[in-house]
């Protein structure tokens, strides 16, 4: 395991994201979408990304991955898009009939002024970005191998956002330092508390705590 910086061109915007984007978590979705059939059970999943290419960090009982988030080199300021989600009660009717859609509470009505099947506008935030970086201590070979297989960043990738044309994994000694930017267990020393998750999968809502967020900054994360 060696320190390593990570280095991504991007092509367009990236939607802003609301907390930070995490390597260690990049990582585990690559290797999972590499290794495992897609009918695979979660207990499983869960068990393969406890195993990734990088070093822990013990701290105060509780340990992280050696893993920073990601820090975004933004060219313009944050704009706003709007879209709307338009609700067909009969296209949807077809789909509770055929058994498919089980978790939406739906009895005889499908309710389309409020709930999961709302009808509305709403705006997402999204910057232009040129690259972004980040830090870990671990394996060169495995994450490389990994990282070259990420074809995009961020959410609503579906419509061409956080599009990657080139990832480099480099040795850089400053990793050693800069992996901890990240969220923190609260017994580390650095970063102000906020409601957050270390441990992954960072959306599962068990996981989320008081963290010591930590994050990597743009400003100062690149070589000179």
């Amino acid at each position: 395991m060696i320190p390593l910086r990570i280095e991504i061109d991007l092509v367009g915007p990236v939607e802003r994201p609301a907390r930070p984007i995490h390597l260690d978590s990049l990582i585990a979705n690559l290797l999972v979408t590499r290794d495992i059939p897609h009918e695979t059970d979660v207990a499983t999943i869960r068990s393969h990304i406890e195993r990734l290419p990088l070093e822990r960090a013990d701290i105060g009982g509780d340990w992280v991955w050696k893993a920073s988030s990601v820090a975004f080199d933004w060219t313009t300021p944050p704009m706003q898009e709007f879209a709307t989600r338009a609700i067909r009660p009969a296209a949807v009717a077809e789909v509770v009939k055929s058994g498919m859609l089980t978790n939406f509470g739906i009895d005889t009505k499908i309710d389309t002024a409020r709930g999961q099947l709302k009808s509305a506008t709403y705006a997402h935030e999204f910057q232009w970005a040129r690259a972004a970086v980040a830090y870990c201590i671990g394996d060169q070979a495995e994450i490389e191998g990994l990282l070259q297989g990420m074809q995009s960043i961020g959410a609503r990738r579906r419509l061409g956002n956080g599009q990657v044309s080139a990832v480099r994994v480099i040795d850089d000694e400053r990793a050693t330092a800069l992996w901890s930017r990240r969220y923190l267990p609260q017994d580390a020393d650095a970063g102000r508390m906020v409601e957050g998750a270390y441990r992954l999968p960072l959306f599962d809502r068990t996981h989320q705590r008081i963290v010591r967020d930590n994050h990597l900054e743009w400003e100062g994360a690149v070589a000179a």
